[in-house]
This record gives C-alpha cells, sequence and structure tokens, in this order.
C-alpha cells in the first residue's frame, strides 16, 4: 500500500515510464493519443509495483486480462508485466510497421 495521493500515483507512473506505453513502447507525444495508468493485475490495488503507463488501445485490449493462452502450446501463460518482464526479451520494435 502506498501513501501517495492517486496524482502523485499518475506523476510517478507517467515520469517512470518517460511518457510511453510500457507495452508497445508509443510515446505520447508522438501519438497524441493520452495515456492511462493501467492495473497490471486488476486485483492488485495501487501499489505502484502494480501501475503501469499504457496507451489507450493496448489497455482497452488487455482490459481485465493477466493471462493468454500459448498457440503453440496451448497453455496458459501470464501476459507482459512490465514491472517483471524485459520488454525485449519479449517484443520487437520494426521501424515502420503498421
Amino acid at each position: 500500500m502506498t501513501d501517495l495521493s492517486w496524482n502523485e500515483l499518475k506523476r510517478l507512473v507517467y515520469e517512470r515510464a518517460n511518457g510511453c506505453c510500457e507495452y508497445c513502447q508509443t510515446s505520447e507525444a508522438n501519438t497524441g493519443q493520452t495515456t492511462q495508468v493501467d492495473h497490471i493485475n486488476p486485483d492488485g490495488g495501487n501499489d505502484p509495483g502494480n501501475l503501469c503507463l499504457s496507451c489507450w488501445n493496448c489497455n482497452n485490449h488487455k482490459r481485465r486480462a493477466v493471462l493468454i493462452t500459448d498457440p503453440e502450446t496451448n497453455t496458459q501463460v501470464p501476459l507482459f508485466n512490465p514491472r517483471l518482464d524485459g520488454w525485449h526479451e519479449h517484443f520487437e520494435w520494426i521501424e515502420g510497421a503498421t
């Protein structure tokens, strides 16, 4: 639990992420799309370790999910967690990709 107000938490999350979505790495400054504070685990509370900055698209697609079915193994695996997982171990940035 934290003693920070919601506005202080939002500022901490935004500054920690440098204004970029922690899921897809797009910058609020480049897209003009307002980022949002996402609860990585929807039931995990407002601890800073459970919060990340998310663009609307990522936040809307993730919703309350914490697991996904791996199409290769057909097993449930955790979604990417920006507090625990290395982005470059899970994703690849392709310049100009749409």
